[in-house]
């Protein structure tokens, strides 16, 4: 059953994003204080995580002006650490870890990001969501799709992705968010023990809502009614995460909200409104 803590807990962090994006927080990497050399790391390494960064939302992750921020990017390109390309003619550049990038910062293991045209808007709504909820949730490290990937593959288990499907192999066919938020002080062992021993008081279940992470999925474009409400369906009963913050553009922000409130899934999907100029595809 949903714990009631975890939808407060998503409704919290889309309030804390609605914030983040109208306000002007604390950066949450002063970069200026470091050496070249590790303000290049650092940057190589964001890019790395997330798959590809822009000037803009490395700016405001990091609290310096746009200018700054390209050239500091700019460096990374010259030494090779990073590759740019601009698919989307009025859109922001993008920027990727090579793999000499990906192996300096220890992300050799990381899936390489391919940008097109088709995919440069989604990388670049998800590196802007990506700062600004690295802006505010604080108390929470936040983690990309690849990331979550990698970690899956190494432990053999499902860790904060919904089961959609079954392969006719009868094979889980799992879905995995575009970002998450893992609490500082999760542990999934202590989840998994409190429910063996049948540990079910409310003390207990506010603090194991707290440790389960909240996926993030960041949705430009209308999918499919079909499609989108069977992702909805696997979050609402994915038991793996607190909760799960939609980002969506105007254009999807309706079909998105439709689809939860069919589903009556309100207490696990919290969806937040995000315009985004560059909403070309998801």
């Amino acid at each position: 059953m949903p714990l009631s803590d975890s939808s407060r807990r998503t409704e919290q962090l889309a309030s804390e994003a609605a914030l983040a994006l109208a306000g002007s927080p604390e950066p949450v990497l002063e970069l200026k204080a470091l050496p070249p050399q590790q303000q290049r790391l650092a940057v190589v390494q964001w890019a790395a995580r997330l798959g590809a960064i822009t000037a803009e939302a490395l700016a405001l992750r990091c609290g310096v002006s746009t200018n700054v921020a390209s050239s500091m990017l700019g460096g990374a390109v010259k030494a090779g650490r990073l590759s740019k390309s601009k698919p989307l003619a009025h859109a922001p550049t993008l920027y990727t870890a090579t793999q000499a990038g990906a192996k300096a910062s220890q992300a050799h293991e990381l899936a390489p990001c391919t940008v097109s045209t088709g995919s440069a808007a989604h990388l670049i709504a998800c590196a802007t969501a990506a700062a600004v909820l690295e802006l505010r949730c604080g108390e929470h490290r936040l983690a990309g799709e690849r990331e979550l990937r990698r970690d899956e593959r190494r432990i053999g288990k499902a860790l904060a992705s919904a089961t959609l499907d079954f392969d006719e192999q009868g094979r889980e066919v799992r879905h995995r968010p575009d970002l998450v938020l893992w609490p500082r002080a999760s542990s999934g062992e202590l989840d998994e023990d409190d429910e063996r021993n049948g540990s079910y008081d409310s003390r207990r279940r506010q603090q194991r809502a707290w440790k389960r992470p909240i996926a993030v999925e960041i949705e430009l474009t209308v999918k499919s009614a079909k499609r989108l409400e069977a992702i909805c369906r696997a979050w609402s009963r994915c038991e793996l995460v607190a909760g799960v913050l939609y980002i969506a553009s105007p254009q999807a922000h309706e079909a998105v909200l439709s689809a939860v409130t069919n589903l009556d899934a309100s207490k696990r999907i919290a969806v937040l409104a995000l315009a985004d100029p560059s909403s070309e595809a998801a």
